[in-house]
């Protein structure tokens, strides 16, 4: 009995190893998990004040699990991002491409560059 025992707490131990290993998700480790927020606008040269354009905050959030949401004015997205060697592609309702300027984030945005900085 005690060797049955040994063996079902052995079996125990390694699916819960092998099921926290999965936890981490696909990047875990990548630098540009969290929440990024625009902060700067730009458009034919002449820099603008973000919420003023698009009439509200444009922000999203990047989970390790490859999943997406995005607050555009007052509206709701999701979907999932990759990471790629020049920045970050969303993939959801549209396909968005950022790329990563020194530790920010820009991306086009209907002929307009927007800058996105991670919030800390």
């Amino acid at each position: 009995m005690k060797r049955i025992s040994a063996i079902v707490c052995a079996v125990v131990l390694a699916a819960a190893c092998i099921l926290m290993t999965g936890c981490g998700g696909k990047y875990s480790d990548s630098k540009y998990l969290g929440k990024w927020k625009a902060t700067k606008a730009e458009y034919s040269g002449v820099e603008m004040d973000v919420e003023e354009i698009l009439g509200g905050e444009f922000s999203f959030t990047l989970d390790a699990g490859g999943k997406v949401s995005m607050k555009v004015v007052d509206k709701d997205y999701s979907g999932k991002w990759e990471e790629t060697d020049e920045g970050v592609i969303f993939d959801g309702d549209n396909k968005l491409n950022l790329v990563d300027k020194g530790g920010k984030l820009e991306m086009d945005y209907t002929g307009i560059t927007l800058t996105f900085e991670k919030e800390e």
